[in-house]
């Protein structure tokens, strides 16, 4: 009877560890915080989100839209492009209607998505020139200095050096497919897409700059967080989330700077949409761990209420094994005496 006792007690001792075991191990496994911040942290974001706010400005210009427009201007050809850099290139003819510049935004040849368009009307194999500014396509003669003996790829050549050199002027050049949204109106510019590009500066500059000021960011902390804990042993989503905090405080930087300049600037279309999405997303994800972090926590202290029970009873075990063996000892004793 008395062994079967002990092995009752031996069987519930090894029960209790490997429970003890099993909650240590959960314990271990809930994380309940983000790794810490240090200077180089503060550093890098701030670093990221300036770099991003200053390609802003740079590429789309600040809140003095005069200023910036009258700052603007053709990039140079490079030496060995001037054979390409043509006059009376056709894609520049003008538009009936448009001010000057504003023909771009009706021209097959400065939409990137009528490529094949713009290069057979400057060879000679097209007529069409862009959508009339009133209504209908518009055609039209080629300058008598114009030579069409030109091979496809010099053609590409030609085009892209003088969009190259458009993309820097005020006017930049239209959001590709802006002819294509003409012709889905019955080939009539809408004009909605007339006053953005016109009037509100929306155009492909303003994109290419909202662009980067979005990835700057992203390239710089992503590197700068896989360097620093490339060799470490801690849990990807504690370094995924760190990750998200430093770049939550840089997009916030980019975003605020961005929002301001269009708040002074009073232009909607200066306003980075995809940049503040970027920014809410982090800002979503990061309150989302915290709070997993915050259930975490809560776990682990039931978990460690129940650890501290299995002690008190593991203890009150092992006393009843102490204190069997001490009657066994006292018998014993008493025997010999």
């Amino acid at each position: 009877m008395k062994k079967h006792e002990d092995e009752n007690i031996e069987t519930k001792l090894i029960e209790i560890f490997e429970l003890k075991n099993q909650l240590e191990n959960q314990i271990k496994g809930l994380q309940t915080s983000s790794l810490p911040w240090d200077k180089y942290d503060f550093l890098i974001a701030f670093l990221a989100g300036f770099s991003g706010a200053a390609a802003d400005y740079l590429i789309v210009g600040g809140a003095d839209r005069k200023d910036f427009k009258a700052s603007c201007s053709e990039a140079s050809t490079p030496n060995f492009l001037k054979d390409y850099d043509l006059k009376n290139n056709p894609i520049d003819k003008q538009i009936p209607g448009a001010s000057l510049g504003d023909h771009r935004l009706y021209s097959y040849g400065h939409d990137l998505t009528r490529i094949s368009k713009a290069i057979s009307l400057m060879r000679g194999n097209s007529s069409e020139i862009g959508i009339d500014s009133v209504h209908g396509i518009l055609k039209g003669t080629l300058h008598p200095n114009w030579n069409t003996n030109i091979s496809i790829q010099q053609a590409m050549i030609i085009l892209f050096l003088h969009l190259y050199k458009d993309f820097f002027t005020s006017r930049s050049l239209p959001i590709p497919g802006s002819t294509l949204i003409a012709e889905l109106n019955g080939n009539k510019m809408p004009s909605w897409l007339e006053d953005a590009y016109i009037e509100k500066e929306f155009n492909l500059r303003t994109i290419t700059g909202h662009t980067i000021s979005a990835v700057i960011p992203e390239i710089i902390i992503r590197s700068y967080i896989f360097i620093k804990y490339y060799n470490t042993n801690h849990d990807r989503e504690i370094v995924n989330h760190k990750r998200n905090e430093i770049l939550l405080l840089s997009h916030s930087i980019v975003s605020g700077s961005n929002l301001t300049k269009s708040y002074l600037a009073q232009n909607p279309y200066l306003i980075n949409y995809s940049e503040i999405m970027r920014t809410l997303s982090l800002a979503s994800n990061v309150i989302i761990q915290n709070t997993k972090f915050t259930n975490n926590l809560k776990s682990k202290n039931h978990l460690r209420i129940a650890d501290n029970l299995l002690d008190i009873k593991m203890n009150d075990l092992l006393m009843l094994v102490a204190f069997d063996k001490s009657q066994i000892l006292n018998n014993s004793i008493k025997k010999i005496g």
